[in-house]
């Protein structure tokens, strides 16, 4: 098993090079990413990584002062793939003397060129050590198999072994000390609209950018759970509440800024031992479906139980009218007709509507059946009435108004953009 180490001091760039390949498969594990060669050359002296990806340009030490200070400190020749810039590729290729297993531009970069520089370092290095020694094989199984030991405790499957006692000897810091739960939820913008190669993409990068921010201050594992759902478990050890805080608002304004994700995170009890993780992760889960309606993040010291009853019921009774309105998009919804529909009050319906969607219930239903034309429309097999009448408008004038007010454009300058 390789070890792989990314170096660049733009986050997307980083998050983009982890995701790009499936590294398991690469058999590589992909040990840690790096804002410059300060950092980067401490994670080497730490981990040995046999694999170096590494932007030329950086601030504190660039690409270039790494692989010299690499040359000249480590017992050991790591296998060098160098990103640069068109107006650097010069720079680069003048450092030819280094010995850079390949020059990698960014806005080419591509699946098929990084497993092509990716497979040319390894057979260097192959080629360089005869052999990998057996004792790099454990770190990532060791990996893989913590997380399959702390996922069974969490699920309650029954095991054959004493997980706790494995755990104990391949992760002792998560079965000594301190333990607390983030459970987090991914949401999507514009998630119907999403191809399904695109949604994965968002949560994988989403959950790759959350786990290298946490373990740059925690001993952390990441288990991904159904669709859009994944939790960290940390050691909380010497940290306050106030640091873990910070660290995962960072996390949402990463997010938020490079991928258009928004988080929703719970929090469990931040004192947990090994024998509670069952317990916290349903604390995490519990303050997490609390969270969905009101704050990004909470702690699980800060529900509020008859808040959270209220806040579970009222979730479930808006997920109730959203799932009304799209199985009925092509009928009258009115606020009077869906209250009607659903036997509760008009009045009820749109105060309760409103905590989730501030627009208000007409305004709702105007985005969710005008997402639904801009669909209908970009087939290009309907006109614009036709469409008009298969919403239920009352005539095509009141449709592209409508249309105008939700997207800027009327349908026929929509139609424009198409083509």
């Amino acid at each position: 098993m390789y070890k792989l180490l990314i170096v660049d001091d733009e986050l997307l760039v980083q998050i983009g090079v982890k995701s790009m390949l499936n590294w398991e498969k690469e058999a590589i594990e992909v040990i840690g990413m790096a804002p410059n060669g300060m950092q980067a050359f401490e994670i080497i002296q730490r981990e040995r990584p046999e694999l170096i990806i590494t932007d030329i340009k950086m601030p504190v030490m660039d690409g270039i002062e790494l692989i010299k200070k690499c040359h000249q400190e480590l017992d050991y020749e790591p296998q060098f793939i160098l990103l640069t810039s068109h107006e650097d590729f010069s720079l680069a290729k003048a450092a030819v003397n280094l010995d850079v297993t390949e020059y990698l531009i960014k806005l080419e970069l591509s699946e098929e060129v990084l497993k092509d520089a990716i497979d040319l370092a390894k057979k260097r290095w192959h080629k360089k050590n005869v052999r990998l020694g057996e004792e790099q094989l454990p770190s990532s199984h060791n990996q893989g198999k913590i997380k399959e030991l702390l996922r069974n405790l969490i699920e309650e499957v029954p095991m054959l072994v004493d997980a706790k006692q494995e755990l104990a000897i391949m992760a002792p810091d998560l079965v000594m000390g301190k333990l607390a739960i983030l459970s987090f939820y991914i949401q999507l913008e514009d998630e119907e609209t999403l191809e399904i190669k695109e949604k994965e993409r968002c949560y994988e990068y989403t959950i790759n950018v959350t786990h290298e921010i946490i373990r740059k201050e925690y001993s952390a594992q990441t288990i991904v759970f159904k669709r859009g759902y994944f939790c960290v478990i940390i050691s909380t050890e010497a940290k306050q509440v106030s640091d873990l805080q910070q660290v995962v608002e960072r996390i949402i304004t990463s997010s938020l800024q490079y991928f258009g994700v928004q988080l929703k995170v719970g929090i469990s009890e931040l004192d947990l031992g090994i024998d509670r993780i069952r317990e916290g992760w349903e604390q995490a889960n519990k303050v997490l479906e609390a969270n969905r309606l009101g704050k990004t993040i909470l702690f699980y010291s800060e529900l509020d139980e008859s808040e959270y009853e209220k806040n579970s019921y009222t979730s479930r009774f808006i997920f109730k009218v959203e799932s009304y309105i799209k199985e009925n998009i092509y009928n009258r919804l009115t606020l009077n007709e869906v209250a009607l529909a659903l036997n509760i009050s008009p009045n009820y319906l749109s105060v309760i509507f409103k905590r989730k969607h501030p627009c208000g219930f007409s305004n709702y239903v105007s985005k969710v059946k005008i997402k639904k034309a801009k669909q209908l429309l970009a087939q290009g097999d309907m006109k614009i009435y036709e469409v008009s009448d298969l919403l239920n408008y009352t005539n095509a004038y009141y449709f592209s108004k409508v249309f105008k007010k939700v997207t800027g454009l009327t349908p026929k300058e929509y139609i424009l953009t198409l083509r």
